[in-house]
């Protein structure tokens, strides 16, 4: 048995089939992946790891368990090992190579099988609760999973912003039961709105940030750039070493080096728009074919015009149950009802460049395409 001592929680105890994990390659790499990649260069303390995030989800996940009597040393481990699918820089790059939850199952299955099982973890039962799959999959994968319990308390923690703030023991305790819905006691209802009104406000204001968009918007055409020419695998690759691959490209090193300097692309115009063109525009390389066809419109030189869209996380279709009335959070709780309507004021996209454009002529340019 071991402690490892936690920004948030104190002294978390890991246990020797976690310690086994912990202490493979596969886990060691979370301590060079940043949790919100380089919104640093907003937020200068949020240099915090996906190595701490686990560690913390883990801690989350013993007392769940503790709290329902529940033996169940697969839902631990599944905590634990969630986010080992994550590329360099976390989300930001997730479009343009593969999802980072399909990644943790092949890392699960091809890596750590053997030491799971070693350990008398049974590594398909890890692999379905990873999914979301199966009742207690619910609270990995999830509306009121252990996943936002801490990213949003340790994301609020290390940027400063206390929005994210939440009462996660309160959380974990309103949980009564987890079948098929995910049921919490209703005196329990204001702890479980804080974490989904947290989430918004976090969305918001780190999250959906105007300078984290068009840092997002640049590293992922540095990628795009460094991709044309070369067919590097970087699903196993460090922040740092992905840094270090996209200078040696010239096309690439331009945006690199220029967000390492903070000598970022201005915004020029941001286009409020809806749900369907939104989808459209998260698609990055749609994003790419537009960006060039405006810049050529423009008289600008390719890749020096960028475009941002994010599709704003979904808040309906609540499965949570509360217990003494039957009925979902979402039809308990008129604050839940009306986040949806609340993100509606997140549906933009922002257009960046590298030197000022005329509006005038920008204007007549991008009616053409939003």
């Amino acid at each position: 048995m071991k402690w490892i001592k936690d920004a948030l929680y104190g002294f978390v105890k890991i246990e020797p089939s976690a310690l086994a994990v912990i202490e493979t390659k596969e886990f060691q790499r979370l301590r060079w992946i940043k949790q919100l990649g380089f919104t640093n260069l907003v937020y200068p303390s949020a240099v915090h790891t996906r190595f701490e995030h686990s560690i913390g989800c883990y801690y989350l996940a013993c007392k769940l368990c503790e709290n329902l009597n529940l033996e169940c040393e697969e839902l631990k481990i599944a905590a634990l090992v969630h986010d080992l699918g994550h590329l360099p820089f976390s989300h930001s790059l997730e479009k343009l190579v593969k999802a980072h939850e399909e990644l943790t199952v092949e890392i699960i299955k091809n890596n750590l099988k053997e030491i799971l099982e070693k350990n008398g973890i049974d590594a398909k039962k890890v692999v379905k609760y990873v999914k979301g799959k199966s009742s207690l999959g619910k609270i990995i994968s999830g509306e009121l999973d252990l996943d936002r319990l801490d990213y949003l308390n340790r994301d609020s923690y290390y940027t400063g912003v206390a929005y994210g703030v939440i009462d996660y023991e309160a959380i974990i305790r309103s949980i009564e039961k987890i079948g098929k819905h995910i049921k919490i006691k209703a005196k329990y209802l204001p702890a479980c709105e804080s974490l989904l009104i947290a989430r918004y406000l976090m969305y918001s204001a780190v999250y959906y940030h105007s300078t984290v968009r068009i840092i997002l918007a640049m590293l992922r055409r540095a990628f795009q750039e460094y991709a044309k020419t070369n067919s590097t695998n970087i699903e196993f690759l460090t922040d740092s070493e992905l840094i270090e691959l996209l200078k040696q490209n010239t096309a690439s090193r331009f945006f690199i080096k220029r967000i390492l300097e903070r000598k970022l692309f201005k915004e020029i115009v941001k286009i409020k728009t809806d749900e369907k063109i939104m989808l459209e525009f998260s698609n990055p390389n749609k994003c790419l074919e537009i960006e060039d066809q405006i810049a050529e419109e423009l008289k600008i030189e390719k890749g020096k015009l960028l475009i941002h869209s994010v599709a704003p996380p979904k808040f309906s279709e609540s499965k949570v149950i509360i217990s003494e009335t039957g009925k979902t959070l979402e039809e308990t709780s008129p604050l839940v009802r009306g986040l949806n309507d609340a993100m509606k004021n997140h549906l933009w996209i922002g257009i960046y460049c590298y030197k000022p454009v005329k509006k005038q002529l920008l204007n007549r340019v991008i009616r053409k395409y939003f």
